[in-house]
């Protein structure tokens, strides 16, 4: 299995061992301003060395099709992006015996290459989206018992905003 690493296209979040994946996966899915987020792994800048760690957390699944799926963080690193795909493509097409399909692949490996390292995933997790909190200023919303309150103060969320809930109730 991979280890315990969350992946996000800027941030990287090391759990360690006492905590699961799903257990993070549930606080990170609901945090405004991420898109997406990935369960990673990582391995070496050596493309034969970060294949072998791939095909160690691939043991054990067998799909049709796969591609490889390769961007650098850093564009100083000496080799092109489908220069890696092909190279870490080729090892594991090699060790799998799978077809490559570019196109519609029943598997991606998505890399992100570093200059001291890089992280593998396998797939994407969905994220609440919008802005970051505290981007968009503060407000306050009165909460009288209707359902349009809630879901403007959501959406102000989403645009990064801090809300202040008042609640508001009155006996005619």
């Amino acid at each position: 299995p991979l280890p315990v690493l969350l992946a996000l296209r800027s941030l990287e979040i090391d759990l360690g061992e006492a905590t699961s994946f799903e257990e993070a996966r549930d606080r990170v899915r609901r945090v405004f301003g991420i898109a997406n987020f990935s369960h990673a792994g990582s391995g070496p800048t050596d493309f034969r060395a970060l294949a072998d760690t791939i095909l160690k957390d691939l043991d054990g699944i067998e799909v049709p099709t796969f591609r490889v799926s390769a961007r650098r963080a850093d564009k100083r690193i000496p080799f092109t992006s489908p220069q890696i795909e092909r190279e870490v493509g080729g090892v594991i097409k090699q060790a799998k015996g799978w077809t490559v399909d570019l196109e519609e692949p029943a598997l991606t490996i998505h890399l992100e290459m570093l200059p001291d390292r890089s992280f593998y995933f396998f797939g994407k997790e969905p994220g609440a989206g919008g802005l970051p909190t505290g981007t968009g200023g503060r407000l306050a919303c009165l909460l009288s018992g209707g359902i349009d309150s809630p879901v403007a103060a959501y959406r102000m969320m989403r645009r990064g905003c801090n809300v202040y809930f008042i609640h508001f109730h009155s006996y005619p």
